[in-house]
């Protein structure tokens, strides 16, 4: 079960990516050109927030019940916080992921009640940017990239 929701996490996390970066290019180029917020445009922030909170949903289960590496940082916490890979995925990567996801998620419910297009694709931009920099800051890219 773990294997399978480590692969599913890891899979989702391209996919959240790939809608990130394609919602953030779509909002620059829609305030560049001034143009309307369509229900296609609303359309990708239900699609990009659902992709999102089913990453974290999928993450908050490895982290709370399946994963080795957490289940052995919370069997010593102080020892976690002296271990780099622990102390990276019990605080760092789940810490910072939390934050990712309240930004993106406060640029949809904000963006619904801004008066202007142009406000919402800006706040969309900038929070859906801090949000994938975020993510892309606590990516354990050593075992992405298989190097450790």
């Amino acid at each position: 079960m773990y294997t399978a929701f480590l692969h599913t996490h890891s899979t989702l996390a391209y996919v959240v990516f790939a809608m990130l970066i394609i919602t953030i290019i779509r909002w620059i180029t829609k305030t560049a050109n001034n143009a309307s917020f369509t229900d296609t445009d609303r359309k990708w922030v239900k699609f990009t927030v659902l992709a999102v909170h089913v990453q974290f949903l999928v993450g908050l289960i490895l982290y709370i019940f399946l994963s080795p590496i957490t289940q052995e940082a919370f069997a010593d916490v102080g020892e976690a916080m002296r271990n780099s890979k622990l102390r990276f995925m019990l605080v760092e990567h789940a810490s910072t992921n939390i934050l990712a996801v309240v930004a993106i998620t406060i640029a949809s419910a904000r963006s619904k009640r801004l008066p202007t297009d142009k406000l919402k694709f800006k706040n969309l931009a900038l929070l859906f940017s801090i949000g994938l920099v975020l993510l892309l800051s606590r990516v354990p890219w050593v075992n992405w990239l298989n190097l450790g």
